[in-house]
């Protein structure tokens, strides 16, 4: 009887301790498999690399038929900004914008963000990041070894109608008058804008209008053609894309800062 009246008290003993777990056990629910956590760490990482990896190609492309498109239509871009200023404040936004573009200032904005993000505190990664913002610039810089055209601020409009003119070599001009195509400020604004979108995808909207704004100052202060222009962009795009893989922030230090901003 004693034996059994033991045996019955350690039962419930069991069950209300079992049921006290089962109680609080409601809180914490199984995590999220190792390989769950990597695939969707992997997916914003990526920015659904599944799906857009082909956007940056067709956005270079289309940036060189655009050139091809306006080309014929260089000159008389040209000699319109040639003599004609954008209005107050927007003249000054626009040519405030070349920062985003010079070597000085994207290199500035490059430092800022090493700085504030831990992530990027890997030679790997920041190998990737400055390839990819000034990668383009120095593309455009060997091309232009090889290719002579005068810029609209040094064209004479009076001699040259067609766009097939501006590829000379004036007698009188030389260094960097002869030195339009592609524009490397746009190489360098474009690769930045796509780095910069994909270390921070949110901002990717603001360093698209910012970097484009950059490349339209080319052409609002004579220095370039818009051909110039969409070329140089196009190869910006391209090694920033190539260079993407560098800048790939590691899955675990993705989903760690993840948690630890759901945390806050």
């Amino acid at each position: 009887m004693l034996r059994m009246r033991s045996m019955t008290d350690t039962q419930q003993r069991r069950d209300t301790a079992d049921g006290g777990e089962h109680t609080a056990g409601q809180a914490p629910a199984p995590s999220p498999s190792p390989r769950a956590e990597r695939g969707h760490s992997g997916a914003e990482a990526g920015g659904g690399r599944g799906g857009l990896a082909w956007f940056p190609w067709v956005l270079a492309v289309s940036f060189l038929l655009l050139g091809a498109a306006v080309a014929p239509f260089d000159v008389a871009i040209a000699r319109w900004f040639a003599t004609t200023r954008l209005p107050g404040d927007l003249g000054k936004a626009v040519m405030l914008s070349e920062a985003f573009a010079h070597g000085v200032g994207a290199a500035t904005i490059l430092v800022a963000a090493w700085l504030l993000d831990p992530r990027l505190h890997g030679w790997r990664r920041i190998a990737g990041v400055v390839a990819g913002s000034f990668g383009g610039g120095l593309v455009t810089d060997v091309i232009k070894l090889f290719v002579d055209r005068v810029r609209p601020r040094a064209l004479d409009f009076e001699a040259v109608q067609t766009t097939l003119g501006t590829f000379a070599s004036p007698p009188g001009l030389g260094g960097s008058d002869l030195h339009s195509f592609p524009s490397g400020h746009s190489a360098v604004a474009a690769g930045l804008a796509c780095t910069l979108a994909a270390l921070y995808p949110r901002g990717r909207w603001l360093f698209a209008c910012v970097g484009a704004m950059a490349c339209f100052q080319r052409i609002a202060a004579s220095a370039h053609y818009p051909s110039d222009v969409a070329t140089g962009a196009a190869i910006g795009i391209v090694v920033a894309t190539a260079c993407a893989r560098l800048t790939a922030i590691p899955q675990g230090v993705d989903a760690y800062n993840r948690r630890s901003c759901d945390s806050l």
